[in-house]
């Protein structure tokens, strides 16, 4: 827990590790529950309690954690305005276009998000009761969703503390935290990046249509804090530059929507293209749909589609929709982009390849997700 110590009140904070317990089908899970989490085991609340010596918290307040659910309208397909909308997923959320013969599907395993070993997400989920009380706890309930951003992970703590996931991961005694590392720690919990991965043998992704349902919980002071959607890639970091290629569908909390291309990693990103005003309200505290659609035309050119459902309530309208066939170059300098060889990929490279990895991203945001799925598409001919 995070406690006061008159030596050094004004400068740096405590903090504890303790451990949380999940329960799905019949085992049980450890998490790191950090920066002042406590969990209460049997069904008991789950919250985080934090104490601040001077400044306000930059972690949030029970208070904040503990909201009430907001009703998450039951899904209905409804008549869909064109052909390729008269289907639904497994969940009974309208397709914009149906899955490929023989095409790959993944859907979120709402009881075990991680047990098909393919959804790789890079934070600590937290399941959401859709209970009467809204407390945050370990239930076996799939009407529920879950909550990434609010809890730092083990590589998180030793990537920003210098702790060892191994002592991160043990219920020692209080580590002093500096407030600026607290501050640093706050920022780099925040940067999510829940991944989808190929299994060795199986096709990459490429034309696909990714969905997911999201409440925005809270959000930093940040303009850059937005839901994204993205495929076309593998992992994204310095040490495989070249692999980091992407189309990014995003949302931003104040409605706003646009998309992104990145060429390479991290000297490959366009501006922005496709700005638009998705809806004039708030995501903030209420759930909303976001999907994007990515196919190939004549494998030289790529569309892009964006859809929103501003009511949870299966009404999807299309926000977005353009189309790369060149003339979309990275904003980097000639410098900074031919710094690295991606095999000779011009400077408005156009991203039709496939990738491995489809990811759902935000930064800057604690939100809650449910329904999260990425299809093959069969694209319009």
């Amino acid at each position: 827990m995070i406690t006061t110590k008159e030596a050094n009140r004004d400068s740096e904070y405590y903090y504890q590790t303790v451990q949380g317990v999940g329960k799905a089908d019949s085992s049980i899970h450890f998490y790191l529950i950090a920066m002042g989490a406590a969990v209460v085991v049997g069904g008991v609340l789950l919250a985080q309690s934090l104490e601040l010596t001077a400044e306000p918290l930059p972690f949030p307040s029970i208070r904040e954690l503990m909201i009430e659910p907001s009703p998450f309208t039951s899904f209905v397909t409804t008549t869909p305005d064109t052909a390729e909308k008269e289907v639904a997923d497994k969940f009974g959320i309208a397709m914009i276009y149906p899955t490929a013969p023989n095409g790959r599907e993944w859907f979120l395993d709402t009881e075990d998000p991680e047990s098909d070993g393919i959804f790789t997400p890079q934070g600590i989920l937290i399941w959401q009761s859709d209970g009467p009380s809204g407390n945050i706890a370990y239930l076996n309930d799939t009407s529920g969703s879950w909550q990434i951003g609010g809890v730092p992970s083990p590589k998180q703590v030793e990537k920003i503390l210098g702790v060892p996931s191994s002592v991160a991961l043990s219920p020692l005694g209080d580590i002093v935290v500096p407030a600026e590392k607290m501050e640093e720690l706050q920022e780099e919990q925040r940067k999510i990046r829940m991944e989808v991965n190929t299994p060795a043998g199986s096709p990459e992704w490429k034309n696909i249509e990714i969905t997911g349902y999201v409440q925005v919980v809270s959000v930093l002071q940040s303009d850059d804090g937005a839901i994204n959607w993205y495929a076309r890639g593998g992992k994204h970091n310095d040490k495989v530059p070249c692999d980091g290629s992407a189309l990014h569908g995003r949302l931003f909390p104040n409605g706003r929507a646009d998309w992104q291309k990145e060429i390479w990693h991290a000297g490959g990103y366009t501006a922005p293209k496709g700005n638009t005003i998705a809806t004039e309200d708030s995501l903030l505290g209420r759930w909303i749909g976001w999907k994007v659609a990515i196919y190939n035309i004549d494998d030289t050119a790529v569309k892009m589609e964006s859809y929103f459902d501003n009511n949870s309530d299966n009404n999807w309208v299309k926000v977005t929709e353009m189309t790369d066939d060149g003339g979309w170059p990275a904003r980097s300098s000639d410098d900074v982009y031919y710094s690295v060889d991606c095999g000779g990929r011009s400077k408005d490279y156009v991203v039709t390849n496939s990738g491995p990895i489809a990811t759902f991203r935000s930064d800057d945001i604690t939100w809650n997700f449910k329904n999260l799925s990425v299809r093959e598409i069969q694209p319009p001919q």
